[in-house]
Formats: C-alpha cells, sequence, structure tokens
C-alpha cells in the first residue's frame, strides 16, 4: 500500500489523474494472467478429485461457460463491482470537494469501521434471520433498492456528503453480508468440478475486467465534464440490471436445485459433492 501511495502520488504530479486510470486499468489487466493460472490449476484439482477411488461425482458434461447459472453469477458479480467502483468514485469527488485531506482520511477510516461493525453484525445472525424470515429475493433486491434510494437522496439532496456517505456505507455493509452470503447460496446448485473451474473467473477475473472498465467509462466521463449527478445515473443503471439479474439467479438456483435434488447429488457439506441420499 505504501508503494502503490507513492507511485500514485509521483503519477499524479507528472502526468495528472488520466495517467493514474491509465495506470489502474493496465495493472488490472496485467493481473489476469495469475487468474487464468489458477483456473488451470483447479481444472487439474477436479480432475484428481473426479477420478479419486470410490468418489461419487455428479455427471456434468457441459463446461462452465455454458452453464446458465454460471454465467449469471458472472453477470452478476460484474454488475456489484460497477456499482460499486461508481459509487466509491462519487463519494471521493464529494468528500475531497468538502474536507481536507486530513478530514478525508479521517472520515473514511471511519465509515470503514463502521461498515465492518455493521456487516460483522449481520454475519453474526441477522443475515440468517433475515434469510429465514424474507427468502433469498430479499437478498437479492436488498441491495440494489437500497442503492437507488441512496443514489436518487445524491441527485435530490444536491451531491450531499451525507448522501455520498450513507451510500456508501449501504454499499459496504451490504456487500459484506447479504451479497456474499448470496452468492455463496447460489454456487451451492453448481456442482463442485465445475465451480471449482469457474470460480477464477466468475470471482477474480470479472471483478478486475469490470474495475477496468468502469475506470476507463468514468474517466472518460470526468474528462467530458460530467459531474456526480450524472455519474449517478451510471450506478442506478447498474442496480436495475442487478434487480433484472438477482432475480434471474434465483429462478436459475430454484431449477438447478431442483435438478440435483431428483438425480440425488445435493452436496450435504462444503466438501461433498456425492449422492444426498440413497435408494430407498
Amino acid at each position: 500500500a505504501v508503494f502503490a501511495g507513492l507511485l500514485a502520488g509521483t503519477g499524479a504530479q507528472l502526468g495528472g489523474a488520466a495517467a493514474l486510470i491509465l495506470a489502474q486499468v493496465t495493472a488490472l489487466l496485467v493481473s489476469l494472467w495469475p487468474n487464468a493460472a489458477t483456473a488451470r490449476l483447479a481444472r487439474i484439482r477436479a480432475s484428481g478429485h473426479d477420478k479419486a477411488a470410490g468418489a461419487a461425482v455428479e455427471a456434468d458434461d457441459d463446461p462452465w461457460w455454458k452453464d446458465a447459472l454460471v454465467l449469471m453469477l458472472g453477470a452478476y458479480t460484474f454488475l456489484i463491482i460497477m456499482v460499486k467502483t461508481t459509487l466509491e468514485y462519487e463519494y471521493n469527488v464529494i468528500v475531497s470537494e468538502t474536507s481536507t485531506t486530513e478530514e478525508m482520511v479521517a472520515l473514511t477510516g471511519y465509515l470503514y469501521a463502521a461498515a465492518g461493525t455493521a456487516a460483522s453484525l449481520m454475519n453474526l445472525g441477522g443475515t440468517r434471520a433475515c434469510l429465514k424470515q424474507f427468502g433469498l429475493s430479499f437478498a437479492s433486491a436488498s441491495y440494489p433498492l437500497g442503492l437507488i434510494v441512496c443514489s436518487l437522496a445524491i441527485i435530490g439532496d444536491g451531491a450531499s456528503l451525507r448522501a455520498a456517505l450513507a451510500a456508501r456505507c449501504l454499499d459496504l455493509t451490504a456487500r459484506w453480508s447479504f451479497n456474499n452470503t448470496f452468492k455463496s447460496v447460489m454456487w451451492i446448485a453448481v456442482s463442485l468440478p465445475k465451480a471449482r473451474a469457474a470460480r477464477p473467473y466468475v470471482e477474480s477475473m470479472t471483478k478486475k475486467v469490470s474495475a477496468a472498465l468502469v475506470a476507463l467509462v468514468l474517466g472518460a466521463a470526468t474528462a467530458w465534464g460530467a459531474g456526480v449527478g450524472q455519474l449517478t445515473l451510471l450506478a442506478l443503471a447498474g442496480c436495475g440490471a442487478l434487480l433484472v439479474v438477482g432475480s434471474t439467479l434465483r429462478t436459475l438456483y430454484l431449477e438447478a436445485m431442483r435438478h440435483r435434488v431428483e438425480r440425488r447429488f445435493v452436496p450435504l457439506t462444503a466438501g461433498d459433492d456425492g449422492p444426498a441420499a440413497a435408494e430407498p
């Protein structure tokens, strides 16, 4: 972090903000190579798991990129990072215009502390209670609906600091609690070998590609004179897409689980991918 900070400071002095955006995009794209290596290792390990003596493996001949549920998980991850990056950029712009450097650092530290505490409390029992009471629909819709309200508040309140703080706090808390739980539940419906092969791409590579593309869009929009209000429209579009993708994910998950139950391949434990029950 210290090394990156020194590079960012020097880059900003020599080349301006545009140079920093290009450096970020380049770093994210270069980091895609280790993800490909991780994916290859995952396929090797999955193959070894499939061939283990006595292992009961679910028959699944389709590659992961032909699985609609996996592809929707990738789209969901892409949109989450798109909304998160946009709101984070807006927050930084608003705070930098209303605070000194020291105040900005302190405020961001308090923000992360508050969001981390709230997310920890939710993970201790709040998330499970909400899932039991309201189901997966609540888990998939709460994040985008909450941020739609916060984004409209940013527009209606004249890009105020309080609206930006509320949006960032909700974004961090929900991503660290409801969103993580929702995605973990969705992966249960994917066979273990397929999940092992797909997750390096869906979880890691997709995040970096999304962050790189959104950084380019934000940089271009800012260079063309777009303000916080215009950039908020990008977050609103992402939240709307998240509502659709989240609902589709829930439908695909229920179909996949029904299919696995019929074939008796529901995992009983985190590392189990065998038959869920014996024949009666």
